[in-house]
């Protein structure tokens, strides 16, 4: 058994932001294309079977925040609410190959998310030209509505679905970010960046790392 996934997305977003004094409104929303190839080598028995899918999906992303800024004199926070809405869907998933060939109507799934947190920064200049600045993020991120995600599928050959279960969604998890920016010079910035979500079901981790040039 193998599988293989690629995606070609395209993205489009707007973003908003309105200041009263300390307090920060802020919204946005997003829209993803996704075109997606699949291929997938299945074996059973005295058969052998590859089967590819090409299909396109969406993805429609909506939030709205408000944040409060406490400026202190080495270190700002910032207590915060976010409240956020994506849905996928996708077109419907018609594989080509063998016996073993999956085919799956349109369908979608949604989630909405808020989070309580607390932001945090602090910046000061290291010498003449060189700047560092620290951020971080601490929240609890929860999920309303159900938690089993799932894919409805049948074989080519037949008639009978079946569903396909995701990985169970967490109720409830703990949001973690921390960052550094080196301002090398007024043109050079190099940062790296740390980013997740820990709950009980799954854990999700990212680094980054980024230089920006400015001209």
């Amino acid at each position: 058994y193998g599988s293989k996934a690629d995606s070609d997305n395209y993205h489009l977003a707007a973003y908003g932001d309105k200041q009263f004094g300390a307090l920060a409104l802020r919204g946005g929303a997003g829209y993803t294309w996704h075109r997606i190839d699949t291929r997938r080598s299945v074996n059973y028995g005295m058969q052998s079977d590859r089967d590819t899918a090409k299909y396109s999906a969406r993805t429609e992303q909506l939030f709205a925040e408000a944040g409060y800024s406490v400026q202190g004199e080495w270190l700002n926070l910032e207590p915060f609410v976010n409240l956020a809405y994506v849905n996928f869907e996708n077109n419907g998933i018609a594989e080509s190959g063998g016996a073993a060939a999956l085919r799956g109507d349109k369908q979608h799934t949604d989630a909405t998310v808020s989070t309580l947190g607390l932001r945090a920064d602090t910046e000061w200049q290291v010498s003449a030209g060189t700047t560092v600045a620290l951020r971080s993020e601490l929240g609890w991120q929860h999920q309303y509505g159900g938690l089993e995600r799932g894919t409805g599928l049948r074989f080519n050959g037949g008639n009978a679905p079946f569903v396909v279960d995701s990985v169970p969604v967490s109720r409830d998890g703990m949001v973690l970010k921390a960052g550094a920016e080196v301002a090398v010079n007024e043109n050079a910035t190099l940062s790296l960046g740390y980013g997740g979500l820990l709950s009980q079901h799954h854990q999700d981790n990212s680094v980054n790392a980024g230089f920006t040039w400015r001209f």
